[in-house]
């Protein structure tokens, strides 16, 4: 697929088939994250693979989160119901520092990104979950994770062609 025709059918993708995602796949999706730029080349990002235990019991957290918390955020139930869902999640962590928070952030983004495009040229779908934020904490002690978790990635076959959303137009966005 054309680079340019990825781009353009990339969606946020939050209903997933059962069916298990290739091995192979979820290995070229990693590597595409680690091939991404990042600022002075630190390659900040480390990727953790959920087991379905963990995947489940992480969707679960997040559902206890929401309802434990005068300001519910709906978005939590909508993340936890594709969380439990998606047969791949892979959360994505850097180590506890401050000097370099905003590139790392910079990079890990990048990296995602290249994540994402990467599923869908597989002819996968994805979702980049920023939820997790909530309750990073509890997921990395879960996990015995001494970093600092950014974000989190579903992937698998989609079971839902995702409307395409609207987009400022590029004249809305230039400065010039």
């Amino acid at each position: 697929m054309e680079l340019s025709d990825v781009i353009n059918q990339r969606r946020s993708v939050r209903k997933f088939k059962e069916t298990l995602v290739e091995e192979n796949k979820i290995k070229e999706i990693l590597n595409s994250a680690r091939l991404a730029p990042s600022a002075k080349n630190r390659q900040p990002w480390r990727f953790y693979y959920c087991s379905v235990r963990e995947k489940d019991k992480i969707a679960e957290m997040m559902r206890n989160w929401h309802d434990n918390n005068a300001n519910n955020h709906t978005s939590l139930l909508g993340t936890s119901v594709a969380i439990k869902q998606a047969p791949v999640l892979i959360l994505v962590f850097r180590k506890i520092e401050t000097q370099w928070e905003r590139s790392d952030i910079l990079s890990i983004g990048g990296a995602i990104e290249n994540m994402l495009l990467t599923a869908t040229n597989l002819g996968l779908g994805s979702l980049w979950i920023a939820d997790t934020w909530y309750i990073k904490e509890e997921i990395s002690n879960f996990l015995n994770i001494n970093l600092e978790l950014y974000s989190a990635v579903c992937i698998g076959y989609a079971d839902e062609i995702p409307k395409e959303i609207s987009r400022k137009s590029l004249t809305d966005i230039m400065l010039n």
